[in-house]
């Protein structure tokens, strides 16, 4: 009788100890399986980390030139004046002159975080001349859309006096 009785008291102990153990057991084997999959999160980001950086450096290394010119494509300034300078040049690069500023607005959208500035001016060349300045201005590192483009003749109809031009174009910086 009392073997049967240790067997049943040693029985009831196993399963006390199961039942109070078993709940830290599968609390373990949780923490564990999440400190596993953080483990591979923590080496995935890592890796991503150094895949960016391999890339960065490439881009660096091989597109630098033309990174700086996206740059300078939208600057960080709307100073006017450095705009009017850059036309200046392409004008006189392209064999027109500019005859007058017509309308000037500035307007920010804030939502993009881009402003934009829209002009109007006149230029005063011949044709072929013209097609270089408007050329020039779409090749331009900034970025420019031109809107509007009309073509006047002042006088009689002569090859030797030029023809005038009207252009409205926005450029952009942000």
């Amino acid at each position: 009788m009392r073997s049967i009785l240790a067997i049943i008291f040693l029985i009831g102990a196993i399963l006390i100890l199961l039942l109070v153990t078993w709940p830290e057991y599968r609390d373990l084997r949780t923490s564990m399986v999440e400190i596993e999959i953080r483990r591979e999160e923590r080496e995935n980001l890592i890796n991503h980390h150094q895949a960016l950086d391999e890339i960065s450096e490439k881009l660096l290394k091989n597109y630098k030139e033309k990174m700086t010119k996206l740059e300078d494509g939208i600057p960080d300034d709307h100073y006017a004046p450095s705009l009017f300078v850059e036309l200046r040049e392409i004008s006189h690069r392209s064999g027109v002159r500019i005859g007058s500023l017509g309308d000037f607005s500035f307007r920010e959208d804030e939502e993009r975080g881009i402003s934009e500035v829209e002009i109007s001016l006149s230029v005063e060349g011949g044709y072929s001349n013209f097609k270089n300045f408007v050329s020039r201005l779409e090749r331009s590192a900034r970025i420019m859309n031109i809107k509007d483009i009309s073509i006047t003749r002042v006088g009689e109809i002569d090859v030797v006096r030029p023809m005038d031009y009207s252009l409205t174009f926005t450029a952009y910086s942000y």
